[in-house]
């Protein structure tokens, strides 16, 4: 599994992985439009990594086999979840609405609804700040799949939030995707 996204023949590399897994692995997904992207990079005021945004043009977003579980979220799931790492990381949703909360996280902290709960040390989990995770689906284990979207440097660009830490940290998307299968292929065995 050498590919990376976006060069050389990457997605014939993917197929043929992802043909060993099950061949009807991509069934439920579905391609993600260039102007979907753009809308939600406003909504959240992030960037979207460019290998991700490869990923989604050719393979969408959808659901993993049932056997594997998890997915990739639509834009419009990533929009509704955005806000999922202070969901799992702060309690925040004893103390602060969905909409307050994606207003906070698109506003990257500047429009805080509770300054008393929402503070730095809150914000902060193993030195990255939550603001700098953008949720893009989940495992099925009720982990779920993060890219980092703060400054460079970046310390990652992909990784697995889970109840006590983060996990399968990878450079990027594309290296976070070759985890992603990897853990599919354990499934099997």
């Amino acid at each position: 599994m050498n590919f990376r996204i976006g060069e050389g023949k990457w997605v014939d590399e993917i197929r043929k992985v992802t043909t060993k897994l099950d061949p009807s692995y991509w069934s439920d997904f579905r391609p993600v439009a260039q102007d979907e992207m753009e809308r939600l990079e406003q909504e959240i005021s992030r960037s979207l990594p460019q290998d991700f945004r490869f990923f989604w043009t050719e393979f969408g977003a959808g659901q993993f086999p049932v056997r594997f579980g998890g997915n990739i979220y639509t834009p419009e799931e990533i929009f509704l979840c955005c806000h999922g790492p202070l969901l799992m990381k702060a309690g925040s949703a004893a103390w602060a609405s969905d909409e307050d909360q994606r207003r906070f996280y698109a506003s990257r902290g500047s429009f805080n609804p509770n300054p008393t709960k929402f503070t730095s040390d809150v914000l902060r989990f193993e030195e990255i700040s939550l603001l700098d995770l953008l949720q893009i689906g989940t495992d099925g284990s009720c982990c779920y799949h993060q890219l980092f979207v703060g400054e460079s440097p970046k310390p990652f660009g992909y990784c697995l939030l889970t109840d006590d830490v983060i996990a399968d940290k990878a450079s990027s998307f594309s290296d976070g995707l070759r985890i992603i299968f990897e853990n599919h292929f354990l499934c099997l065995v």
